[in-house]
């Protein structure tokens, strides 16, 4: 069938065959500077081309990349991350006939296979065959001694968690850490290859946005420090992130303002929204993890954003550590 008359039972088809694939090169393209990246993810070209790394034929991948630089001008044979994603897929779902095929292409900067010290959850590329492997190893992308392992530890992902979060955030990672429970973002947290090619041993920075770090910090209870936990430990995000994420007019790159569980803006630093939510659990971890004194809007850090407010709690919280 040509390409051009795929029609959208074909998309959704392929949606519903690779949805943890597809959903992680969404994350990983909004964590890296790609130029176009808005374009490729707004159509169809890239989420067809990922599909065919799963059980397609060299021919299929060479031609859907053919189709899509025609139609954006982004190749992803062409593009570091775009292809160190094609590159992970192939590797998860054991194609190896694309897999040699793709790692004819430019070696990435840096090793983005790496050996895993003490994961928490599983490394899916582990279960690839030696085959595989060899394959890689020939091309120069990773090392004999960086064979990731598997944790024996480690649980894997179930089938069931990755469908209670696709059925229920429907493909939105701020939904997934604003509601979801801790124990089903970490089994979700294995659905992402770790492709990034820069900041990444022993862990990855999961998934890119600096916002997810301020939504986790306005949860409550001990779920909520748990994800706070995930990210910051296991996803490498920046507790000290201040950037304002949107702008006044029609000038703002996205279509999106992102607010936190209690609905306010996510404009200021984790722990400023800790204060605020009154959430104490965070509060003290941020102030344990490396958290920064820093003003916000109106001239005021953390300490005084909760002297202001008057919680006795979160004062006495404070208290504990007079030298931060």
């Amino acid at each position: 069938m040509s390409l051009r008359n795929e029609d959208s039972s074909d998309v959704h088809m392929i949606i519903q065959t690779a949805q943890q694939d597809l959903f992680a090169a969404a994350l990983m393209l909004y964590a890296v500077d790609v130029e176009k990246k808005d374009a490729i993810l707004e159509n169809d070209f890239f989420i067809k081309l990922l599909n065919r790394c799963v059980t397609g034929t060299i021919d299929m991948v060479e031609g859907m990349d053919s189709w899509m630089k025609g139609e954006t001008g982004t190749s992803a044979f062409e593009t570091p991350c775009l292809l160190h994603l094609l590159v992970a897929v192939s590797v998860k779902h054991y194609n190896y006939d694309v897999l040699v095929y793709l790692t004819r292409f430019a070696l990435p900067s840096r090793n983005i296979f790496t050996t895993c010290l003490r994961p928490i959850t599983a490394y899916l590329e582990s279960s690839l065959p030696a085959a595989g492997w060899d394959a890689l190893e020939r091309a120069g992308w990773v090392p004999a001694t960086h064979r990731p392992r598997k944790d024996i530890d480690a649980p894997g992902p179930s089938s069931g968690a990755l469908s209670f979060v696709q059925s229920t955030v429907g493909g939105t990672i701020s939904s997934c850490v604003r509601d979801l429970p801790s124990s089903s973002l970490r089994s979700y947290f294995c659905h992402i290859p770790r492709t990034l090619y820069t900041n990444i041993p022993p862990y990855p920075r999961w998934p890119g946005d600096p916002v997810l770090i301020k939504l986790a910090a306005s949860r409550t209870g001990v779920d909520g420090l748990e994800v706070l936990r995930l990210l910051v430990e296991i996803g490498g995000m920046d507790v000290n992130d201040d950037e304002i994420w949107w702008k006044e007019g029609d000038h703002d790159p996205r279509d999106w303002n992102p607010s936190c569980h209690d609905g306010s803006d996510c404009t200021e630093t984790a722990l400023h929204i800790a204060v605020d939510k009154e959430n104490i659990e965070a509060i003290e971890y941020l102030l344990t993890h490396g958290a920064k004194r820093m003003k916000d809007r109106y001239g005021r850090d953390q300490k005084e954003r909760a002297k202001m407010r008057g919680v006795s709690g979160v004062l006495d919280v404070f208290e504990k550590y007079p030298h931060w």
